[in-house]
């Protein structure tokens, strides 16, 4: 019987003589461009984008999801499997209508079988442009006791070519009646007007909270409607 050393020496030598198997054989995402701007985007209209997803592994690469972090993009592949050194698309579409003016970052989420890397980031830029703009944005405050109105003074600015018509056209969420004065602003283009709301503290469910959204109807062909949150706490009296 072979000494116990010289055993383990032949195999260890024996270990180092086999064949090489290659162990780093795999699938490798890459997007073409990694971020996006859209530049200015019309309130109410949408972007689109095509990115090109490239295998650069030896093994196929399969896209296992497509998602994104917010409701206003959308994004899918034309293929979920891609064999190596070929491609797919990837189109991007981002939808402004709802959204706030202003800058807006949105992310593109690709989980793949990539081992390095299951899932790959695209960043998506755009900034909403509004015509008709509203302030404050949100109506929000906090009473000391329940009153029967609260009023909100408000200012509306018309950056279009032409006049604008706005008005109250309904009440979402607890509260029951409100009131704008003047009933029917008209702003001239460039230019900007001031009108008040009046809530009636009166609504339905918890009567120390009132929350839901004002809706402002325009005869602006991009911009019908403005939605206006509300928030108004009522503190018990001292």
């Amino acid at each position: 019987m072979l000494p116990r050393m010289l055993t383990i020496t032949l195999m260890f030598v024996m270990v180092l003589t086999l064949p090489l198997v290659s162990t780093g054989a795999s699938a490798r995402l890459e997007i073409t461009p990694k971020e996006h701007d859209f530049g200015e985007v019309q309130f109410g209209k949408q972007a689109t984008a095509t990115f090109t997803v490239r295998n650069a592994g030896s093994e196929t690469l399969v896209i296992k999801s497509v998602t994104t972090s917010c409701g206003c993009t959308r994004a899918d592949v034309a293929n979920r499997e891609v064999p190596p050194n070929e491609s797919t698309e990837l189109t991007v579409k981002f939808d402004s209508s709802g959204l706030k003016a202003g800058k807006k970052v949105k992310t593109v989420f690709l989980e793949s079988n990539n081992p390095g890397k299951r899932v790959t980031k695209l960043t998506i830029f755009a900034t909403v442009v509004r015509e008709v703009v509203v302030e404050p944005a949100s109506l929000v405050t906090r009473l000391t006791g329940l009153k029967k109105t609260v009023e909100f003074s408000m200012k509306a600015r018309n950056q279009s070519a032409k006049p604008v018509t706005l008005r109250l056209s309904s009440i979402q969420g607890s509260l029951t009646r409100a009131v704008m004065k003047p009933h029917e602003v008209t702003i001239a283009q460039g230019s900007e007007s001031r009108f008040s709301v009046r809530m009636e503290l009166t609504g339905k469910g918890n009567p120390h909270y009132f929350r839901g959204r004002l809706i402002l109807e325009t005869n602006h062909p991009g911009e019908k409607w403005i939605g206006l949150p509300y928030f108004i706490k009522v503190d018990s009296a001292r």
